[in-house]
């Protein structure tokens, strides 16, 4: 199974490591919400802008798959927690 398959499961508080060219990053899950395709579309400006310059980490995956089509997307966004750790 496709690890963002699981996207749904994490819950505030995860721990997530980002492996970067500096280190690995570490990011504190604060919130995840389910979006259907109009709510995304609706979102997007503030679900990806960038000019919130706070570093966070949005990791976005389909849901809801009906055999066709996935109906929804889920999005998890976390807030970095330090700097990146350059042997972790």
């Amino acid at each position: 199974m496709p690890i963002l398959d699981r996207l749904a499961d994490v819950r505030r508080g995860a721990v997530v490591d980002v492996l970067t060219r500096n280190g690995v990053m570490r990011y504190e899950v604060r919130r995840t919400k389910v979006y259907d395709k109009e709510q995304l579309a609706r979102n997007a400006a503030r679900v990806f802008g960038q000019d919130a310059g706070d570093g966070r980490l949005v990791l976005v995956s389909c849901a809801d798959w009906d055999g066709t089509a996935y109906d929804s997307n889920v999005v998890v966004y976390a807030d970095p927690v330090g700097s990146p750790a350059q042997d972790a």
